[in-house]
């Protein structure tokens, strides 16, 4: 048997060192197969700086490369371009690399809180918006039910993790195939593009299984992964395995590779762990945790949300607590800030952190360095008062003033709320101080205080400060 000439090419061109005669196996291969597999292994394992002219000198890098896909998945490794990894490099697949050095996740990156939020930017025309948001929580349910992480669905542009069906070249570097080939991409935890997942729009996306589509949970389900800090497996069996596979999704339990490595990152979970939901600001019995200014902001918290009202710019912030403070727990209690200080305080319970502003390093500290008693165990709400350069503490029904100025508690304290401010009948949830005002949030009433002349100037529901007219 003679040698082809585009056999010969083929060999010489891509690193094989076959023996004569050639085998009847690569003779199947094309230098358009040689072409695709260059540009699949640049981008799943690693084949940066090889270039077109430079190709002869560089045939070891393609044999390693090609070694280690078929390590990776379990093929013979022969080094050679052969039929079988040919066939396998064209399967459907997730776009993140397989190599670890050059991995997106090579750090083991994780989130540092618990809430994860998301956000669906957009929706596919595959599939109705009620299936896509099914898929969705499906998904992200498969990695709630063995971890401490809550996924909350929201509409903010804060969201951790940011969802998007998008074609082609769609601005990170790492454009769509078109159909087959690569379904989607996601990047580990971090600011930014960080947790986002991109899935292909030209994806025939289905629910369940069909011959020619791809389920859109376990599409999704695997990006997740990657956007929790999860790498590539190499067991078939894994939702983290790079090719496509389809799995039932009802009742749908992660393999054993799969959870060793998402417990690893963040532990498993227990039983006392509760579910957690975003407070819905417009409700006209929403009370407020805890306000207090931040900078030239107005920063409201309830069970550990927080929504970040700026006074002037147009664009305002909310989300997770957590996800601004990873180190804060998650019960705020009390706030206030002392902007001359730039320092912001936070209470929950005996503790409380001092936050600076501008660098955000806190510490934490115990309320008794106030000077409260021990029967005092935790602060109702706090707020500064610029003009007795004081800070008034309100627990229950009494109220405290420290001097910011001497560090110490005022005599004469405590003193009944009532005395002092007549009309505020319910508990005082949170406080705040606006050009001499004291803003007074109690239940889901909100009262604008002349403190010095112990009156009531206005009133309005808690939830008039977030917008919202009830």
């Amino acid at each position: 048997m003679q040698l082809s000439w585009l056999a010969f090419f083929v060999l010489s061109h891509s690193g094989f060192y076959a023996c004569f005669p050639v085998q009847k196996e690569f003779q199947s291969i094309t230098q358009q197969d040689v072409s695709f597999a260059e540009k699949y292994l640049q981008q799943f394992y690693s084949m940066d700086g090889i270039l077109p002219h430079r190709r002869k000198r560089n045939t070891g890098a393609f044999q390693s490369r090609i070694r280690k896909l078929q390590d990776f998945f379990g093929l013979n490794v022969t080094g050679s371009l052969n039929p079988e990894t040919l066939a396998l490099m064209k399967e459907p697949r997730c776009g993140v690399p397989d190599v670890k050095n050059y991995e997106f996740y090579a750090n083991k990156s994780k989130w540092m809180w618990n809430t994860i939020t998301y956000r669906l930017l957009n929706y596919t025309s595959k599939l109705t918006p009620r299936q896509v948001d099914d898929a969705i929580q499906m998904s992200v349910k498969v990695w709630s039910d063995v971890t401490p992480l809550n996924f909350v669905k929201t509409d903010s542009a804060d969201a951790d993790i940011v969802i998007t069906f998008a074609t082609k070249d769609h601005g990170d570097f790492f454009p769509f195939d078109g159909p087959r080939g690569i379904l989607g991409h996601a990047y580990e935890p971090g600011e930014g593009i960080g947790g986002d997942v991109h899935l292909d729009e030209e994806e025939f996306w289905t629910m369940g299984y069909v011959k020619k589509g791809y389920d859109l949970f376990n599409v999704a389900a695997h990006e997740l992964g990657h956007a929790l800090g999860l790498g590539h497996s190499r067991d078939p069996n894994a939702l983290m395995y790079p090719k496509y596979k389809f799995y039932q999704p009802e009742g749908y339990q992660l393999s054993p590779d799969d959870l060793k490595g998402i417990q690893s990152l963040y532990g498993p979970r227990t039983r006392h762990m509760a579910t957690v939901t975003i407070p819905q600001k417009c409700d006209p019995s929403l009370s407020f945790d805890a306000t207090t200014t931040i900078g030239s902001g107005v920063l409201f918290i309830k069970d550990g949300y927080m929504w970040l009202r700026k006074f002037f710019a147009a664009e305002n912030m909310e989300g997770f607590l957590q996800s601004y403070f990873p180190k804060l727990p998650t019960n705020i209690n009390a706030a206030y800030e002392i902007p001359e200080r730039r320092m912001m305080y936070l209470f929950t319970g005996t503790a409380y952190w001092s936050i600076n502003t501008l660098t955000m390093e806190m510490s934490s500290s115990s309320i008794y360095d106030f000077g409260f008693p021990s029967t005092v165990i935790h602060i109702d709400a706090a707020v500064y008062f610029k003009r007795k350069k004081a800070t008034l503490f309100f627990v229950g029904e009494e109220y405290w003033s420290y001097n910011e100025i001497f560090s110490v508690m005022e005599t004469g304290y405590p003193k009944k709320i009532e005395d002092d401010f007549p009309g505020i009948n319910n508990k005082v949830n949170a406080t705040l101080e606006l050009e001499g005002f004291i803003c007074i949030f109690a239940g889901s009433q909100a009262y604008v205080y002349n403190y010095e002349e112990k009156i009531i100037m206005s009133s309005m529901t808690a939830n008039a400060w977030l917008g919202c007219h009830n």
